[in-house]
């Protein structure tokens, strides 16, 4: 019974904290065209701590990462990409990532695989994509700056094994 009664609490702290997002991409919101990587303003993948979990185990560091950390972060191309390309249109983008990957973002939601994804702009005007998943949930927040010619990425990953947490910078070529 207590389980049952935590697990519905989570769920409903979960539902507390997700504001409901627009699907209308707003005006001045355009990812359209080819973006860089600028290095010395993003985070190093290879720099992410590991779960706190792990660290009081005494688990040892690992180079890369491993269990449902690592299987989820090939859904998040971005995690790695130098260079992007994204067409955009009122109803969703297509992203080409430097590795050959393409993915495909719709405004609203909608499954992707083992995921349920909804996707829109909160009341910043940031995109953000939330993906949840049985075992993860991640949410990515894009905003742009420099008058549009600058993209920030947030993307935040929790799994059972490990966490993501890392800010990827990109500008307009």
């Amino acid at each position: 019974m207590r389980r049952l009664t935590l697990a519905f609490l989570g769920l409903l702290l979960a539902g507390c904290t997700s504001s409901p997002l627009d699907t209308r991409v707003p005006q001045r919101f355009d990812l359209q065209g080819e973006w860089t990587l600028v290095a010395e303003l993003s985070d190093s993948v290879a720099a992410q701590p590991r779960n706190p979990e792990s660290l009081r185990r005494g688990a040892l560091p690992r180079r890369r990462p491993r269990g449902g950390l690592a299987f989820v972060t090939h859904d998040f191309p971005s995690i790695n990409a130098r260079r992007m390309r994204i067409e955009q249109n009122r109803d969703s983008m297509g992203i080409e990532y430097d590795r050959g990957l393409y993915r495909d973002v719709s405004w609203g939601e909608r499954e992707r695989g083992l995921w349920r994804v909804v996707a829109g702009w909160n009341e910043e005007g940031q995109l953000v994509i939330r993906s949840r998943a049985a075992d993860a949930r991640a949410v990515e927040t894009l905003s742009l700056e420099a008058e549009g010619e600058r993209l920030r990425m947030h993307i935040k990953i929790d799994t059972e094994d490990e966490n993501l947490d890392l800010t990827r910078v990109y500008e307009r070529i």
